[in-house]
């Protein structure tokens, strides 16, 4: 236990909580290229459709790890020259758009390819249903961060992420903190699991939490952003569609500098929430500064 105390009120960090923001996906055809670097890493021969993709991909390729981790997603942690110019001019078209004030951004986003296979039977309740719900602070991340998740690939049903609003989120998370008696390393360290252990020993707030969780329907084109206190999961894809997505944090700039503490991925990196380390030496506005941004830029509509 520490003497830090978990603290969960305050604004929205965008809107009011979840915002869904569109782009012109002809300027920034993140799907064409990482169809092309599909076939240049061995994992297909020709450039299938990516709803396909586990039609074109060996078994062993799917099957995730504890950490929800598959080969295709480890191998996506270097990606291309491109691939990295597509994504610095998303960051540009969210700094002059969306974002007045500058922030820091993840310098490498993660790109998650969610087969339709079983996920691991780590967070499993006794029915066999698969319980993933958690948020970012439950790993390390600090609530001051803004959550991104982009999919590369149409998503809904069981392909799609399931999310709670901002106030269901706060509140069900106000319940846990209590069991871990408000102490944020608990929660920062051991949240997740602590955090599962509580839906599945408590059945009432086990339901409370998977009813406030609901899936939102994404197209290619579009981007969801989101209060790092808001309830997420990846539901377990039984649908016949592959979906794939990256996604990223940014924190204002002025929320990062003002900072007292470290904070650390508890992953397996283990790696420090800091400039020039997971979050890129240079600032959102650095990166607009030092582009010329295409003719359409994205905009933002309220989803929840």
């Amino acid at each position: 236990m520490s003497n830090e105390k978990l603290t969960l009120d305050g604004p929205a960090m965008i809107g009011n909580g979840i915002e869904r923001i569109s782009y012109a996906k002809s300027n920034l055809d993140f799907a064409a290229e990482l169809r092309r670097l599909l076939v240049v890493k061995g994992f297909t021969d020709f450039e299938c459709e990516l709803v396909d993709l586990h039609r074109n991909v060996s078994i062993e390729n799917q099957i995730v790890d504890i950490h929800l981790l598959n080969n295709v997603t480890k191998a996506f942690y270097e990606t291309s020259d491109r691939f990295r110019e597509l994504y610095l001019g998303l960051i540009a078209q969210l700094a002059e758009s969306i974002f007045p004030t500058d922030f820091l951004f993840q310098e490498t986003p993660t790109i998650r390819f969610h087969f339709p296979t079983r996920l691991p039977e780590r967070f499993r309740d006794a029915a066999g249903r698969y319980l993933g719900h958690h948020n970012d602070g439950m790993l390390g991340h600090s609530h001051d961060e803004i959550n991104c998740w982009l999919p590369l690939t149409d998503c809904r049903g069981s392909a799609a992420l399931e999310m709670a609003s901002l106030d269901d989120s706060i509140s069900a998370l106000k319940e846990f903190a209590l069991s871990i008696g408000n102490d944020a390393e608990t929660y920062s360290r051991r949240g997740r699991s602590l955090f599962f252990e509580l839906m599945t020993s408590n059945p009432t707030y086990g339901i409370k939490v998977i009813e406030a969780c609901r899936p939102l329907p994404m197209h290619y084109g579009e981007l969801l952003v989101f209060d790092s206190r808001c309830i997420h999961a990846p539901a377990e894809n039984d649908g016949s569609e592959t979906r794939i997505s990256f996604d990223f944090r940014i924190i204002p700039l002025a929320r990062y500098e003002s900072w007292t503490r470290e904070y650390r991925s508890a992953g397996r990196s283990g790696r420090a929430f800091s400039r020039g380390d997971i979050y890129a030496a240079e600032s959102g506005k650095q990166i607009l500064a030092g582009r010329s941004l295409p003719a359409h830029s994205p905009h933002a509509t309220v989803t929840q």
